[in-house]
């Protein structure tokens, strides 16, 4: 999916990913910023989350179920308060 583009909901484009794949996946944000516009949930294991650095790849999180964004694994959370 092409970074920059509010038009397109980055959660959705992750859930077909996930969808039409199996085994180890390693989901690639290159450098820009990628909008999660509805909820999207991981459930299954062996996905690599990869982006380009903390300064060039920005997930940004405009769900609107929840006044908070998540992001939780076996091993970390985080919660972040909007």
């Amino acid at each position: 999916m092409p970074p920059d583009d509010s038009g397109i909901d980055a959660a959705q484009k992750v859930k077909d990913v996930i969808a039409s794949t199996s085994g180890r996946r390693i989901l690639s944000f290159p450098a820009g910023t990628y909008y999660f516009k509805t909820d999207l949930g991981i459930t299954t294991g062996d996905i690599i989350i990869r982006g380009a650095g903390m300064d060039k790849t920005r997930l940004h999180i405009v769900a609107p179920s929840s006044a908070n964004a998540e992001i939780r694994t076996p091993w970390l959370q985080v919660v972040l308060n909007t």
